[in-house]
């Protein structure tokens, strides 16, 4: 049985589940949203295993509009609660403006090693197109 198919057998029902699952998780906002942020990122995964098994790797750009989704998703609720006061899992009474600074200095760490590794691949991308030619 060739991997293709396995991989067809597995992806398509993990997405499915993963979704439904944060359907299932929208009474809890902690959980939806950090639900929808995973769902958003196995559609990634999936996405670019078919364009690599499928499509000779040249649907990658059809990635890139769920992984800002997926950002957006994630940044709205850490912002959301910045702003709100509201610290999350850190509700630790006089701790609470320490709690909100290290959430905050974790986003911005993550999001700027995410950033530094789409520049790099951004860049990797543009000197391989640029070898075809």
């Amino acid at each position: 049985m060739d991997y293709r198919v396995k991989w067809l057998g597995m992806a398509f029902p993990t997405v499915l589940l993963s979704y439904w699952l944060t359907y299932k998780s929208h009474s809890s906002r902690s959980d939806f949203f950090h639900n929808l942020a995973v769902s958003c990122s196995i559609t990634e995964n999936s996405i670019w295993m078919a364009g690599e098994f499928y499509f000779d790797d040249k649907i990658r750009q059809l990635v890139i509009p769920v992984f800002v989704a997926e950002l957006a998703v994630i940044n709205n609720y850490y912002l959301s609660d910045f702003f709100s006061g509201n610290t999350g899992s850190f509700s630790a009474g006089t701790h609470k403006t320490a709690a909100i600074a290290f959430q905050t200095v974790w986003i911005l760490a993550l999001e700027g090693i995410v950033c530094s590794s789409l520049l790099v691949l951004y860049l990797l991308s543009i000197a391989t197109f640029l070898r075809l030619f």
